[in-house]
């Protein structure tokens, strides 16, 4: 390694480590329960019928004022007002006429205190264009949600990707 660039990259990993321990170290401020559990699901339940209604606002009141959303592709939607500012949600831009279906699996749901993560796999019927046959599109999402101090749960970050069929 450049001598350099040793100490400036030996600082910022050492200032990372122990913002990383001061994080993991801090008590949490609610227990986590099976409620929260049931929450974040019902949070991403809702996520995904904004898709299929293509209801950007109701999406975008999903997210924290500063959430973020990482698209397949795409570039990072940085704001509630951003998000609400994206117009359709749907492919083609053809409102409520692209998603057929969607379909979680395998969801993984994790936390402690007042943030947690989903992890979950995808499966959407989408027609591409108008006049085409439905297709098959599989991915995943990865989220990160935070408790507000009223008890619910929004996302902070959702970031989702496409895969191979199963």
């Amino acid at each position: 390694m450049n001598k350099s660039l040793r100490f400036p990259c030996l600082t910022i990993m050492g200032a990372l480590g122990i913002a990383l321990s001061v994080v993991a170290c801090s008590p949490s401020t609610a227990e986590w329960t099976d409620g929260d559990r049931s929450a974040i699901t019902v949070l991403s339940d809702r996520y995904l019928q904004a898709l299929v209604d293509d209801d950007v606002d109701a999406l975008a009141s999903l997210f924290v004022e500063d959430g973020i959303r990482l698209v397949n592709g795409g570039g990072i939607t940085h704001g509630r007002a951003s998000i609400q500012a994206i117009g359709s949600l749907t492919p083609t831009g053809n409102p409520g006429g692209d998603f057929v279906s969607f379909r979680t699996n395998n969801v993984t749901i994790g936390g402690e205190g007042d943030l947690a993560y989903s992890w979950l796999d995808y499966d959407l019927t989408v027609v591409a264009s108008e006049g085409a046959e439905p297709s098959n599109v599989y991915g995943r999402f990865l989220n990160v949600v935070k408790r507000q101090p009223d008890g619910t749960w929004l996302f902070v970050a959702v970031m989702f990707n496409t895969r191979p069929a199963p």
